[in-house]
């Protein structure tokens, strides 16, 4: 195992004690939804089928401030939620950014992120930042509130 995967994997293990129902900093769950409807396009009728994949350990969620909108150049908005840092892969865990933000190469399937707790809802990707050796960040906007 290299030097960046044994980071990676304590990097891991500490953000997950955030987690722990004894300390509970991270209470809002972050649940990537592959979602493939049935008649072969997005919204049709039909149903669906969902493939679900909760990310652990919970990542910090947070609203985006509004510096960091000005600084987008346009690309965030207010409402828009950041999602991490989430360990990049390594040997026994992490995520790779190939399961963070899935390709879609087939008609009639989507991907939402579903959060819950205070800012419930479905949520789509807007960024997937991968450029630090540690943490990846997800950036999401709410497409629909769960009531």
């Amino acid at each position: 195992m290299s030097f960046r995967d044994t980071m990676n994997e304590v990097a891991d293990q500490l953000r997950g004690l955030a987690s722990l129902p004894e300390i509970d900093e991270r209470p809002i769950s972050v649940t990537l939804r592959k979602v493939t409807w049935a008649a072969g396009r997005v919204g049709a009728d039909g149903g669906t089928t969902n493939e679900d994949l909760e990310l652990l350990p919970r990542p910090r969620v947070r609203e985006v401030s509004q510096q960091e909108i000005a600084s987008s150049g346009g690309r965030y908005e207010a409402g828009d939620v950041r999602i991490g840092p989430i360990t990049p892969e390594y040997p026994g865990g992490g995520y790779s950014p190939e399961r963070l933000a899935p390709a879609i190469t087939t008609n009639g399937v989507e991907v939402l992120y579903v959060l819950s707790g205070a800012i419930a809802g479905e949520y789509k990707r807007v960024a997937l930042h991968t450029d630090r050796v540690h943490s990846y960040f997800l950036v999401v906007r709410r497409t629909r509130s769960t009531p």
